[in-house]
């Protein structure tokens, strides 16, 4: 688990990967999530940068056993525009021009303006649409493109997750319970339906966070911090880099294990990328009878 990996995608932006319940696809790398939405069957995510907002992925999972009429849908999202911000266009709008661009229906008028691209996952009922709040041919030869034409469906097994530094796979089955966005300090949390837990960490600034004490002390500190009672740890070496793996008993929190206080066995590994001046760390959990999962296959993202 690491930063993704960033590659020239133009002569002008530089991309990385993102990864997000139904989206695979390349964001400019200058681009910060500043909303997310951890629900799979609707949400969004919005995109900044330092100086304005420059996009959102949104999506909306529904029955829908038809596929959705996308130009009707494009158009309808700029008249509502005009109605708001030129009252003296709406009457005379007809339609928006479109080109494909990817799996991507791409819908704009004129620059300045407000432009959108959809696509419908025909087997996940799912529609899917990236709003850009100013078109030109610049922006759109430099990001929108790139960013429609690297889309994948992330309806895979494993799914992927890539956002805010961390970077892993995960069963589908699998849902985001919550995640906690902070600066420097990263953590989200899933849960299979079966009851077994993942959390993946991932914080900035190492030299103040450990202040001299060794990679041992600061996980027992993180763990402490989520009443886990650590049971073994082993300093070693994860891909060339100083780690230290952990067994450790979470209380259960469902059913009888939650009123009689079951221990689920827990496993995990922090390391520290000094390159990247970062820590990373994942932690599995479960009731009794349930395997863990296979440590490569989640940080092989």
């Amino acid at each position: 688990m690491a930063l993704p990996q960033t590659s020239q995608e133009s002569d002008q932006v530089s991309f990385s990967p993102l990864a997000w319940y139904h989206i695979q696809t390349k964001i400019p790398d200058t681009w910060e999530i500043t909303h997310y939405s951890i629900n799979e069957v609707e949400g969004r995510l919005d995109f900044c940068n330092r100086q304005w907002h420059q996009g959102r992925f949104s999506w909306k999972k529904g029955k829908v056993y038809k596929k959705p009429d996308l130009d009707r849908t494009l158009n309808e999202f700029y008249k509502r525009h005009l109605l708001e911000h030129h009252k003296d266009e709406a009457s005379s709008f007809k339609s928006m021009s479109t080109r494909q661009i990817g799996p991507f229906l791409f819908a704009y008028d004129k620059d300045d303006r407000p432009c959108q691209a959809a696509y419908y996952l025909d087997e996940e009922m799912t529609i899917l649409i990236w709003t850009f709040p100013s078109f030109s041919q610049s922006f759109l030869h430099d990001t929108i493109t790139p960013i429609l034409e690297k889309f994948q469906s992330n309806e895979v097994e494993p799914r992927k997750w890539s956002a805010f530094g961390l970077s892993f796979s995960l069963p589908r089955e699998f849902d985001l319970e919550d995640a906690s966005i902070l600066p420097g300090d990263v953590c989200l949390n899933f849960e299979h339906t079966n009851r077994q837990q993942v959390n993946v960490h991932r914080w900035a600034l190492p030299g103040e966070l450990l202040r001299g004490q060794d990679l041992k002390k600061f996980y027992y500190r993180v763990l402490g911090g989520r009443k886990d009672k650590v049971m073994t740890m082993e300093d070693c070496s994860y891909q060339g880099m100083d780690s230290v793996t952990v067994t450790f008993e979470r209380t259960g929190n469902h059913a009888m294990d939650k009123l009689y206080g079951r221990a689920w066995q827990g496993v995990g590994r922090v390391w520290y990328d000094r390159e990247e001046q970062r820590i990373y760390a994942y932690e599995q959990a479960g009731p009794k009878k349930i395997s863990h999962l296979d440590e490569q296959k989640i940080l092989s993202c």
